[in-house]
């Protein structure tokens, strides 16, 4: 494995505990989308290793609404990722829709769907030239079924040097 795999994982899993901690408080604190909106990019700048300047652009606006964030690489889009609150139990499939319709609308090929807590992934395809956002998989930062090591895996794929690798 490439050096800068290890290095990423390894600040994934030292940053994860506290991040966890975060987002509990949070919780408890029953903050809104706006609050959790900056939780989450604590996770994608200090855990997930993206530049908060270079690769995150909020409120981008599409047709037909917002998306909360695109995350971008070379200036080049690579997901839309759509922030819900961190108390909201469940994901539901109008979020999913919402953020679906945004990366389609915008020609990008990745959904990432958070509340901070939780972060479900789709990948955009086409069947018979009809797009829809297919469940790649998620993972809840707060699962204590869930392995940490698990957790540090699932996470490094939202890392910026796991999309070096695409």
């Amino acid at each position: 494995m490439a050096v800068y795999q290890d290095k990423a994982k390894e600040r994934i899993r030292g940053k994860l505990n506290k991040v966890t901690n975060l987002i509990n408080q949070q919780i408890e604190r029953k903050i809104g989308e706006s609050d959790t909106r900056l939780i989450v990019v604590t996770i994608l700048t200090q855990l997930l290793g993206w530049n908060q300047f270079e690769n995150l652009t909020g409120e981008y606006a599409i047709k037909g609404g917002y998306a909360d964030f695109i995350l971008r690489k070379d200036e080049q889009p690579l997901a839309v990722i759509e922030v819900k609150p961190v108390t909201l139990q469940k994901l539901k499939e109008q979020h999913i829709r919402q953020a679906r319709d945004y990366a389609i609308n915008e020609g990008i090929d990745w959904v990432i769907l958070t509340t901070a807590n939780e972060w479900q992934i789709y990948k955009i395809v086409f069947t018979d030239n009809v797009p829809d956002a297919v469940f790649v998989y998620s993972v809840k930062l707060t699962d204590k079924d869930i392995k940490p090591s698990e957790k540090t895996e699932l996470l490094y794929y939202l890392s910026e040097e796991a999309f070096r690798k695409k």
